[in-house]
């Protein structure tokens, strides 16, 4: 397969970028405290404290649920490639025209949060839910783009593009995939990129390429 996409500079790396961002963080809350008066500091850290524990809390929640949705994918998908995406507006509506277009509803998936997609011989198959049904999209309907760039919240985001044709109409479907291992903000590289992609592409053509996630 050939990638449309000239290979850019090498990436920052996030996960110190991130480290230095929460030490940043720390430091101005530290500053904070030391100006406050003394009968102020006591409501301020029990409300820095309620912050911190509640994303804490939001994030362990999201981390169990696209690991139940993995484990889902792969007891029923055992040889399929395992993706999990960052849901965005882009990939919403694109996934709304698919679930029109071939009256599967399970194909239609929110504007915000993550989903899995399994990809195999027989198509790519969407998990928005782990108790919810299955979307499917045979795969003589899909064809690899290459990759591009989405938006998901307020920054773009390198994705891989998925071309759907449902009664002559061909549609893009661009896929943002989430890290699990390492940096939880951190972004697939470029090479991590493409050779997701060449999974993908080998799986929609029946060969055997390595399944599950490992990135």
């Amino acid at each position: 397969m050939a990638d449309p996409r000239p290979l850019g500079p090498p990436r920052p790396r996030w996960f110190w970028v991130s480290v230095v961002g929460v030490l940043l963080g720390l430091v101005v809350i530290a500053l904070r405290v030391l100006t406050l008066e003394a009968n102020a500091v006591q409501p301020f850290a029990i409300a820095v404290l309620g912050a911190l524990i509640v994303t804490v809390v939001l994030g362990a929640l999201a981390a169990l649920r696209i690991g139940a949705r993995m484990r889902a994918a792969a007891a029923a998908f055992p040889t399929a490639v395992l993706i999990p995406i960052v849901l965005g507006p882009t990939t919403s509506v694109a996934s709304r025209w698919l679930a029109d277009r071939s009256a599967e509803p399970a194909l239609r998936v929110r504007d915000s949060g993550t989903a899995v997609l399994a990809v195999d011989a027989a198509g790519i198959h969407l998990l928005a839910d782990v108790r919810g049904p299955v979307g499917h999209v045979p795969a003589t309907a899909v064809r690899l783009g290459g990759l591009g760039r989405t938006r998901i919240g307020m920054r773009e985001s390198d994705a891989l593009l998925l071309e759907v044709t449902i009664d002559g109409q061909t549609a893009p479907l661009p896929l943002v995939p989430r890290r699990l291992h390492g940096n939880p903000l951190g972004r697939l590289t470029d090479a991590e990129l493409l050779e997701v992609a060449a999974r993908v592409e080998g799986a929609l053509r029946g060969r055997a390429v390595p399944p599950g996630w490992a990135y």
